[in-house]
C-alpha cells in the first residue's frame, strides 16, 4: 500500500491538513486519538449523510464534507456548476481516487446507473427499454431523448432493438461515461 499523502486543508494552513485516503488531522486538537496523532473523527449525523468535520478558525467553527475536502486540497477548487460524486457510491469513502467533479445532473445519471436511486413508478412503454415508446397511428417504435428537459426525436423504427440502439447512441454522445443505456 502507498503511504498516505497530507496536504494543508484550503484556508486552513498550519491548523488542518487532509490526507489522500480521505481523513483530516488538526495540529490544534487537545484530544489524542489511540494512535498519538490528532486525526479528526468524521460525524454523519442522522440517517445516511456524508461524513463532515467541524473546522475552527478565529473562534469560529464551520462545518466541511470531508468529500469536498479532499477534493479542493487534490483536485483545486470546485468549477462554478460542479459537485463532488462518489465513483463508488459510498458515501463515506472519502478517498481521493473515489471522488471526481461532475454536474448535477451527471451526478444523478451515476447515481441511477450504480442503483442508488431508483426510476419511479412509471414504467416504460414495453417493459424493456429505456427512450421508446410505440407509435399506435403509425405503427411503429419511436425512440426520443430527453436533453435538459427538451424531447429530441431520433427516429421511427420497425422493431424496438433498433428504436433502443438508436436512443443509446444518442445517450453516449449526450451524457457520456454517465449515459444510462439500454445495451452495455
Amino acid at each position: 500500500m502507498a503511504s498516505e499523502c497530507w496536504v494543508a486543508v484550503v484556508g486552513y494552513r498550519g491548523r488542518y491538513a487532509v490526507s489522500d485516503r480521505g481523513r483530516v488531522m488538526s495540529f490544534m486538537s487537545r484530544r489524542i486519538s489511540k494512535n498519538n496523532d490528532y486525526i479528526l473523527v468524521p460525524a454523519t449525523g442522522k440517517g445516511n449523510e456524508y461524513p463532515h468535520v467541524l473546522l475552527y478558525s478565529a473562534g469560529r467553527r464551520k462545518s466541511f464534507r470531508v468529500g469536498n475536502i479532499v477534493t479542493a486540497a487534490f483536485l483545486g477548487p470546485k468549477p462554478k456548476g460542479k459537485e463532488v460524486n462518489h465513483k463508488d457510491g459510498v458515501k463515506k469513502n472519502s478517498a481521493l481516487d473515489n471522488l471526481e467533479y461532475v454536474t448535477g445532473s451527471e451526478n444523478v445519471r451515476h447515481a441511477f446507473r450504480i442503483g442508488l436511486m431508483r426510476h419511479g413508478c412509471r414504467k416504460r412503454q414495453d417493459g424493456k427499454f429505456k427512450g421508446i415508446f410505440w407509435d399506435k397511428r403509425r405503427r411503429k417504435w419511436n425512440a426520443r431523448i430527453s436533453i435538459q428537459t427538451k424531447n429530441k426525436h431520433l427516429g421511427s423504427f420497425t422493431n424496438p432493438e433498433d428504436a433502443a440502439k438508436a436512443y443509446d447512441r444518442a445517450a453516449l454522445e449526450q451524457y457520456g461515461k454517465f449515459a444510462q443505456l439500454n445495451f452495455s
